[in-house]
């Protein structure tokens, strides 16, 4: 059994319903930003995400002159395709379909995080980089281990490689991406003053009510709430074929 057929077990068993309207809205947020410091016109634009998930960035992609994604999982495939009705490649990092080419953005967002070392991110990113036309934005939107720490690995078994906004910068600039921003996005907010997130989290037990919230309703609340909205989000920007400044 490979590792897309082993994936399909945990996301057909996991529960995803009862956050997914808090983590549609981040991904709002976050093709809002990529909108916003790229200058790019949605209307006009092309996007592409490799590792559509439940549809996230779909629901939010309506926008866009064209979207199509990449969705390695069966289960997580079908259920974008359906809820969305939009093009899901089925396919994995590093290899991309040919005619993948010329997006003026790709997108993927908790997708880094899962290579399974730094050989394997750079080859996904270099892939990413591939996909959008010179010119085009790379956006990586990954778990911030600053904030998220041993929970990275604890919220999903298949993290692999560590991901903060400077490696995932570093990683950029060795595959011919310019980092053109390199933030980290809390409450949907790539402004400073987002650090009141971090405070946030803090202040919230996450142990204890994730505890609890798996006793009474099934799910670990703590940790959805954080990763959703308190708890860093990576998001960094590329561009294809930019010197840098």
């Amino acid at each position: 059994m490979g590792a897309p057929e082993i994936y399909d077990q945990y996301a057909t068993k996991a529960n995803w319903d009862r956050s997914e309207r808090l983590h549609r809205w981040n991904a709002r947020r976050l093709l809002q930003h990529l909108a916003t410091t790229t200058g790019l016109d949605p209307a006009a634009s092309s996007l592409l995400e490799v590792g559509t998930g439940t549809g996230r960035v779909a629901s939010a992609a309506s926008a866009w002159r064209r979207y199509e994604g990449v969705e390695p999982t069966k289960a997580l495939r079908q259920m974008t395709r359906e809820r969305y009705g939009v093009t899901v490649h089925d396919a994995a990092l590093p290899n991309l379909p040919a005619e993948l080419q010329g997006f003026d953005a790709a997108v993927a967002l908790h997708v880094l995080e899962h290579a399974p070392d730094g050989y394997a991110a750079h080859a996904w990113l270099a892939a990413l980089g591939s996909a959008v036309r010179p010119g085009g934005f790379v956006l990586i939107a990954s778990p911030d281990l600053r904030d998220y720490r041993t929970s990275f690995w604890e919220s999903d078994w298949s993290h692999g490689w560590p991901t903060t906004p400077h490696r995932i910068a570093d990683l950029m600039i060795d595959v011919g991406l310019t980092p053109i921003v390199v933030r980290s996005m809390r409450l949907g907010s790539l402004s400073p003053w987002n650090v009141a997130g971090q405070v946030a989290g803090g202040l919230i037990p996450t142990r204890p009510v994730d505890a609890l919230t798996r006793h009474y309703v099934g799910r670990p609340l703590a940790t959805g709430v954080k990763i959703a909205t308190l708890w860093g989000l990576a998001f960094v920007v590329g561009q294809a074929g930019a010197e840098p400044g």
